[in-house]
């Protein structure tokens, strides 16, 4: 298994164009099968997720490294305490199509 760390960077000239949406959905499309999201996303990170969640080209969840199983998430009252965990719950994102590969524990 090949574990890449990376950042997304976008220059604040292009900030609030929608392009975080565009370049994960073009990672998730040609490089990778899903993304994970640390406890160093700054706010806007965060907020970037979010949209994911709210965003059928994309298939958000959360990992708990206590129970070992993953579940969707829903913005709001749940999703908002991924962060103030300790790094329980990990949230991941892929794209529909990659869903059952990413799943596919055999």
């Amino acid at each position: 298994m090949w574990v890449v760390k990376s950042r997304i960077y976008i220059d604040p000239d292009y900030r609030g164009s929608n392009l975080g949406l565009a370049i994960y959905e073009w990672v998730l499309t040609n490089m990778c099968d899903y993304l994970v999201a640390d406890q160093l996303q700054t706010q806007e990170g965060v907020r970037l997720w979010k949209k994911l969640q709210n965003s059928k080209r994309f298939h958000v969840e959360v990992f708990n490294r206590d129970t070992y199983d993953s579940r969707r998430r829903w913005p709001g009252k749940d999703f908002n305490r991924v962060y103030d965990r300790d790094g329980v719950l990990i949230p991941w994102v892929t794209i529909p199509s990659k869903l059952s590969k990413v799943l596919d524990h055999d």
